[in-house]
């Protein structure tokens, strides 16, 4: 999951994980934070302007990826 997150988002000098723990949950819910604005800002300028352009349409596309990706990593079933 490290490599779908900008840089800013990855602690740097945080501890090794425990052994079997393949993410921290602080570092999954703040790039999950950042994803969900996405969608609101985007959600916001599609309710005003009813269009977005496609940048950012690709962005909100990038969002949901993300986003379906980080519930895929931390299912347990």
């Amino acid at each position: 999951m490290v490599d779908l997150f900008p840089e800013h988002l990855r602690y740097k000098n945080q501890k090794p994980l425990p052994k079997g723990q393949r993410w921290i949950p602080r570092t999954v819910l703040t790039a999950l934070s950042e994803e969900i604005s996405v969608v609101w800002l985007c959600a916001g300028n599609m309710l005003k302007e009813r269009s977005i352009n496609q940048s950012d349409f690709e962005r909100l596309g990038d969002a949901v990826r993300r986003t379906r990706i980080v519930l895929d990593e931390v299912s347990y079933g």
